[in-house]
């Protein structure tokens, strides 16, 4: 069943319970935590719906960069999601080079684990893959 959790001019997140799947799309430069002052709070909402071993498609695309204060967020969050029982992460590529490596750091910084794809069809392939394979 798909739940919509969030829907602004930055960020889109929505669950669908029998996948055990959260999906984000991000958008536009975040240049302070009051821009998206209610991101943690959402997701902490996605995640109340999610078992453990969920998984995450998350399309960054459309991302551009960010202030050193939203990358630490960013951290924070993966790391909180990681803790909560994320398994794994498939991730379109924000187009900007420097948002790409913001989130990159930043997930080696979390242990979140990212697999990026080219194709929304080929990270749900993989992630239905990897969940079922986890049982």
């Amino acid at each position: 069943m798909k739940i919509d959790i969030a829907k602004n001019s930055n960020y889109e997140i929505y669950v669908d319970t029998d996948k055990n799947r959260s999906y984000i799309k991000v958008i536009g430069k975040w240049m302070n935590r009051n821009q998206v002052k209610d991101f943690f709070p959402d997701w902490k909402k996605a995640v109340s719906y999610m078992k453990p071993n969920f998984t995450i498609f998350a399309d960054i695309r459309l991302l551009g960069s960010m202030s050193k204060e939203v990358e630490n967020l960013h951290q924070e969050i993966q790391a909180y999601l990681v803790e909560q029982g994320l398994l794994l992460t498939a991730q379109l590529a924000s187009v900007d080079e420097l948002a790409d490596y913001q989130i990159h750091r930043s997930t080696q910084r979390s242990g979140l684990a990212i697999i990026k794809f080219s194709t929304q069809d080929e990270a749900e392939r993989y992630l239905d893959e990897v969940a079922s394979e986890v049982g």
